[in-house]
């Protein structure tokens, strides 16, 4: 039987003086369009192929990827975020000074200062007299000095929680320390034998007891141009001393050291399609003395990747309570690869919440990172883990 093609099938059609009929035209048409298919297909798996060395493999694309930036820092799931990875141990808490030193000046000096505890009110008064025996830049112009006062509650004592527990069975020169109350002297300029004579006095509440807490004092230097240098810091646990009687002491400065004064849940992740980092701001337990209906807590965000500061991004405001759940993502751009160097740190600020423009307080802050000398723990585990976000505790320090 023959069939019967329709009438312009048998056309023909003139290219370069060849004459071809119509059906061979279409059939390597269909032939270009299959090449280029599956020319598409194996750059696809080559693409594949390159990221096939990572430990959990790559998956899906994040549909976090395909959003808008803008959108992106709203609230997330927390289901979202890898939990399975084990928390900090109480070991790395205590290495937190060794591990996020900032950079010093060394400066010698001799703090001399006063301190009384009145038992009947309840009542701690400290005065700041004099600073001695400085010795580098001290007789500057520019050279400005001042004192931060920290009484610090070692609210661990008595406290059923396993990381204070952890942490005291461990090593028990770390304590989870509560802030009770902060304070700033005087700047005095260009002394070498700066002279305060600020006072400053707090009531301690009942449940308190004196013998619990340490007075921090850190003299910082003002820089114009980057943050306040710490010089030094005297510490003077109450314990140790009689003050139930004014009493006038000299201390030798210390190097600074950092405290613990909570803990930051924190997830990281890499998305290398668009050279993003994403950083999940997800719980915060602060230990403070109660918490109020009208604070609140924020955070802010910052990223420096390869010398280059990006701008920092701010979270919104969470009513304070003992475990303060954010739950929100940031997205920063890593424009080069390979990062040599990256550092991460979130703020975390108290603030009031009837007051419109009320100050915010610093809590503390988290540093993580890696630099051309050191990974943190946390980074490695990410970049192994390529749009997977992983999660682990941090150390809140000040």
């Amino acid at each position: 039987m023959k069939m019967d093609y329709p009438p312009y099938w048998n056309f023909k059609i003139s290219y370069g003086g060849m004459i071809l009929p119509v059906k061979y035209a279409l059939l390597i048409i269909a032939v270009v369009f299959l090449l280029g298919t599956l020319s598409i297909l194996a750059w696809q798996a080559c693409r594949y192929c390159v990221h096939t060395h990572t430990p959990q493999g790559i998956g899906d694309y994040s549909a976090s990827e395909d959003k808008n930036p803008e959108q992106q820092c709203r609230e997330v799931d927390t289901n979202r975020f890898s939990l399975s990875s084990t928390t900090l141990s109480a070991s790395e808490y205590c290495q937190l000074n060794g591990d996020m030193k900032e950079e010093l000046v060394k400066v010698g000096g001799l703090l001399r200062f006063s301190v009384h505890y009145d038992h009947i009110q309840s009542h701690v008064v400290v005065t700041i007299l004099q600073l001695e025996r400085l010795q580098q830049h001290c007789h500057s112009s520019d050279f400005q000095v001042f004192v931060r006062l920290l009484l610090l509650w070692d609210k661990s004592q008595g406290a059923e929680m396993e990381v204070y527990q952890d942490i005291k069975d461990q090593q028990k020169e770390c304590f989870m320390w509560t802030v009770i109350q902060e304070w700033r002297s005087c700047i005095v300029r260009g002394s070498s034998c700066p002279v305060f004579g600020d006072q400053f006095s707090s009531v301690l509440q009942e449940h308190i007891r004196p013998h619990l807490i340490t007075l921090k004092m850190e003299v910082r230097h003002i820089d114009t141009f980057s943050k306040h240098k710490a010089l030094g810091e005297v510490r003077v646990p109450f314990n140790e001393l009689n003050i139930s009687t004014p009493v006038e002491l000299q201390r030798e400065l210390q190097v600074p050291q950092k405290d613990l004064v909570g803990e930051l849940l924190l997830s990281l992740n890499f998305l290398p399609t668009l050279q993003r980092l994403e950083i999940g701001l997800l719980k915060v337990k602060v230990a403070t003395i109660n918490t109020s209906s009208i604070t609140a807590l924020c955070a802010r965000i910052s990223v420096m990747c390869n010398q280059y500061r990006q701008k920092s991004q701010k979270s919104s405001v969470v009513a304070h309570s003992f475990v303060t759940v954010f739950n929100e993502a940031f997205y920063f751009p890593l424009s080069e690869v390979p990062v040599v160097q990256c550092k991460i740190s979130v703020s975390i600020f108290q603030k009031e919440i009837m007051k419109r423009k009320s100050p915010k307080r610093l809590i503390g802050q988290v540093i993580l990172g890696k630099d051309k000398t050191f990974e943190d723990k946390h980074w490695t585990h990410m970049m192994r883990s390529v749009r997977h976000p992983v999660t682990l505790w941090h150390a809140i320090v000040i």
